[in-house]
């Protein structure tokens, strides 16, 4: 599923008191990357341009300026058995895709940041392989404008889904990593391995 907040203002620019803020929901439960994306069968992708252009209309009603600072995207659990080389592609156009649109009915130059919320290891290794999360990973590290301020998880209380402890702690981790990144201007980058080195045999 995927998320786009919208204000009137230009991206860095939302901290000021004058300006609002809006979040638009384009959200879709239970769906692949390939059914998201723009020309599937179903246009699920068409929720990110009407529901930009309903902000504009209501902007302009309003006599104000608007644009996109951020997409948040939380993603992945429909693709569980998805390899990496066919979902990296897929996801890095998904965003192409609803920059492209986004930013034709704001008339914006500057691309909106992305933030990746991957979901938690702990439901993929007996369903499925780890890819899907790996390419997340590595899209937002050869992508500008592009984090990753922690992983969904379920924080121990039961199974795949957010429990009500899950959900405040990404929600925490989500406003101090969006602080740092956009109204800061800081870098940024999620904790992972970068290698690994085997020393001896195990039978």
């Amino acid at each position: 599923m995927g998320a786009v907040m919208m204000a009137p203002l230009v991206a860095r620019c939302w901290w000021y008191a004058s300006r609002k803020l809006a979040l638009l929901s384009c959200c879709v439960s239970g769906t692949t990357i390939e059914q998201l994306s723009k020309g599937y069968s179903i246009p699920l992708f068409e929720r990110i341009p009407q529901s930009a252009t309903i902000a504009k209309a209501q902007a302009d009603t309003l006599k104000t300026t608007i644009g996109c600072f951020l997409l948040e995207f939380c993603q992945g659990g429909s693709n569980t058995d998805t390899d990496y080389a066919t979902y990296y592609p897929l996801l890095s156009q998904y965003f192409e895709d609803a920059k492209a649109a986004i930013k034709a009915e704001f008339a914006q130059t500057i691309d909106p940041f992305i933030e990746i919320v991957p979901i938690s290891g702990m439901n993929l290794p007996g369903t499925g392989i780890m890819d899907v999360c790996r390419a997340q990973v590595d899209y937002v590290m050869a992508t500008p404008g592009a984090y990753i301020p922690t992983v969904g998880y379920p924080a121990i209380d039961y199974g795949p889904h957010y429990s009500s402890n899950g959900e405040r702690y990404v929600g925490a981790m989500r406003a101090k990593v969006r602080h740092r990144v956009i109204t800061q201007g800081l870098a940024w980058k999620p904790l992972i391995m970068e290698k690994a080195t085997i020393r001896g045999e195990q039978s």
